[in-house]
């Protein structure tokens, strides 16, 4: 693997740990609060399945239906960013890479429209 290839890929997982965060931090201020477990670096597995359950009850959340399409958003732009990432990793300059920090893009922004709409209701 190139320089360039690892320093993106080493980029693109501070980026996942960055906007997992992000979501821990939504769901920690949601209306009901949902408990993420900070074990991204230890237990992935465990992590897109706690991700996968907040998409699962996201409708369940009280609070409108845009800002449960953001949390839902969010969670499954993640889990995709995770995958496409896990998949690139391997193949030298693999376009899913890219579609990885694209996800990342989607994830973030609609967690950050979220997290000012949770903010405003505190």
């Amino acid at each position: 693997m190139s320089d360039e290839n690892e320093r993106f890929l080493h980029d693109l997982m501070i980026h996942i740990a960055v906007v997992f965060e992000a979501l821990r931090t939504a769901c920690a201020h949601l209306p009901v609060p949902i408990a993420l477990a900070d074990d991204l670096d230890t237990d992935v597995t465990a992590t897109l399945m706690a991700v996968t359950r907040v998409i699962e009850i996201s409708d369940e959340q009280p609070m409108p239906e845009l800002r449960q399409a953001q949390l839902c958003t969010g969670a499954l732009h993640w889990i995709a960013a995770v995958d496409l990432a896990a998949l690139g990793a391997h193949m030298e300059g693999d376009i899913r890479l890219l579609a990885s920090r694209i996800n990342l893009h989607h994830a973030e922004t609609a967690l950050l429209d979220l997290a000012f709409w949770l903010a405003e209701t505190e």
